[in-house]
């Protein structure tokens, strides 16, 4: 084979590969641009949730606030349900109130004689805000 010949298969073949090289190319980059609009995609996604998240957390955060606000205050409140309020037991309490570290009243329970504590609301509220009566 003459060098002329030579070259032009050389040519030939390298313009060849070269093709090759471009098709692969071609699909890499198409491969890599897939990958990356479901990457977008994903992450609008991911963005949108993350803003009803968000917007959930607002609401649930007004309808706590409006739920405090509307809740019914009672004038007098049981040893029982004072307790429930503050997370104590109804003996301590009774002794609270026993003792005078609370202002509280009796009532007539309907158990005979016997008369059952009492508490305000605005006593409630005090005891909440700033604690027991001293001894």
């Amino acid at each position: 084979m003459n060098e002329s010949a030579s070259a032009e298969l050389q040519q030939a073949i390298a313009g060849l590969m070269d093709e090759n090289d471009d098709d692969v190319a071609r699909l890499e980059a198409a491969r890599v641009n897939s990958h990356r609009d479901g990457l977008i995609a994903l992450l609008r996604a991911v963005a949108s949730v993350v803003s009803k998240i968000d917007r959930c957390e607002t609401l649930i955060c007004e309808l706590h606030q409006l739920a405090k606000n509307v809740m019914p205050t009672k004038e007098w409140y049981t040893v029982g349900e004072l307790s429930a309020i503050l997370g104590k037991a109804e003996f301590t309490v009774r002794e609270w109130c026993r003792l005078n570290r609370v202002r509280a009243a009796k009532r007539d329970c309907g158990r005979g004689h016997s008369q059952e504590w009492i508490v305000s609301h605005a006593e409630m509220i005090r005891i909440q805000n700033e604690g027991l009566l001293p001894d």
